[in-house]
């Protein structure tokens, strides 16, 4: 129930920045939280994930600002999805790896204190799934995919922020359709959860080693998994005449 009022309220900042009826300088948490008819913890939610999707920017005390969006290619990227081969989630992984191993180096030199306090809260709302359960269908992958985006976004890179962004909805859904193949199996909800924490504390200790070395083991494990579990296949590339 709650995740679907933060989706909608997620849709509704979103239709709000496209027309212009919230551009700049948001209004203050409690005055936007009236306005949208929700709660302060749910609002808050929805403005971590526009954040992390680039739609919001975050300064701090000054409060959320818009950002200029491109929806044009967020659409183009949702429309394609129908039509990309059986293995997606196999290029996905791929991209994942060129992205997020070396981004969680940069994010261990680089993050600031908002990063590190947002890479907590992911954490400690997963320790708490892991322990309680979802309290909404989904919930899991949210912090899942919102932790690797924070760490994404510490690595301070724009580029590779713009990049990780345009795979932002399909590897929210892809991490979701993960979680559920990889959960099935006993010993995996603590394995994946000591990854994320470790990946957390690397990050959050300035241990760029780790932290990479950290997040490719994360991958690279459930890389191997699902292929033995036959989710998808490894890739036959033509050899050279």
């Amino acid at each position: 129930m709650e995740g679907s009022k933060r989706k909608r309220l997620v849709n509704d900042i979103l239709a709000s920045v496209r027309d212009g009826s919230l551009r700049d300088r948001l209004p203050a948490e409690r005055d936007l939280a009236a306005r949208f008819g929700v709660s302060r913890n749910i609002l808050r939610e929805a403005l971590v994930e526009l954040e992390c999707t680039g739609v919001l920017e975050s300064r701090g005390r000054e409060g959320f600002f818009t950002r200029t969006p491109d929806f044009g290619l967020l659409a183009r990227t949702l429309e394609t999805l129908q039509i990309w081969p059986k293995d997606t989630m196999r290029q996905i992984m791929e991209m994942r790896t060129l992205t997020e191993v070396p981004a969680a180096g940069l994010a261990a030199r680089r993050r600031t204190e908002e990063h590190v306090a947002l890479l907590r809260e992911c954490a400690d709302n997963l320790s708490r799934i892991h322990i309680s359960g979802e309290s909404w269908e989904g919930e899991g992958a949210h912090w899942d995919s919102l932790l690797h985006m924070t760490v994404v976004r510490a690595a301070g890179n724009e580029l590779l922020v713009r990049v990780y962004e345009g795979l932002s909805v399909l590897i929210e859904r892809y991490i979701g359709t993960s979680r559920k193949s990889l959960f099935a199996l006993m010993e995996w909800p603590e394995l994946i959860l000591g990854q994320h924490l470790g990946i957390v504390r690397a990050v959050t200790d300035g241990d760029a080693a780790g932290a990479e070395r950290i997040s490719r083991e994360h991958i690279e494990r459930a890389v191997e998994e699902h292929t033995r579990l036959g989710v998808y296949s490894q890739p036959s590339f033509p050899t050279m005449p």
